[in-house]
């Protein structure tokens, strides 16, 4: 994972379609609330999990490329990686992919930063480097990718482990995940 400065990283997750809830990188492993009410989770920034996941997601980007390219699933989303403040931290935030030119991202932003003074809607556009994750549900209502949202799991409350133990694929393409 690209690290700008020492501070927190802030994620975010959605859950059940392109409903979003935020989690923070940061010291400890514990839910919160944030600013808007959403739930959180906690985790330290150098989290290997979690940094292992930024890492797969980010080596298996073209399986998305070639979803998206063959319209093989619904709600395609990535995560952005956004600096905030004096680039001290990041915040990862989940977009709606509505398409992918010249090395960059662009979409609808689907949750409400914490730090970035961006909103729910907003228009975003974003380097292919600066993607931490991304996702899409095939027709059968599975999701692929998402692989932060697998780190996250054993920590969210039982309603979204539920969910997430019932939606989550198995592997993308016969790659099988960690």
């Amino acid at each position: 994972m690209t690290r700008i400065g020492s501070v927190t990283n802030v994620f975010r997750w959605f859950v059940k379609s392109c409903f979003v809830l935020p989690f923070v990188l940061s010291a400890g492993n514990s839910e919160a609330q944030t600013k808007n009410s959403d739930p959180i989770i906690l985790f330290a920034e150098a989290d290997p999990q979690m940094n292992a996941a930024i890492s797969s997601a980010r080596a298996t980007i073209s399986y998305f490329h070639a979803a998206v390219k063959a319209n093989a699933g619904t709600e395609y989303m990535f995560k952005a990686a956004i600096p905030y403040g004096d680039n001290s931290g990041v915040e990862h935030v989940w977009v709606m992919f509505e398409n992918g030119t010249d090395g960059k991202y662009a979409g609808t932003l689907t949750n409400s930063p914490q730090f970035v003074d961006l909103k729910v809607g907003d228009q975003i556009e974003i380097g292919f480097g600066n993607v931490s994750d991304w996702a899409y549900y095939t027709s059968e209502g599975k999701l692929v990718g998402a692989y932060t949202i697998r780190v996250m799991v054993p920590q969210m409350n039982k309603e979204d482990q539920d969910y997430f133990s019932q939606t989550l694929s198995e592997k993308v393409e016969g790659v099988l995940y960690d």
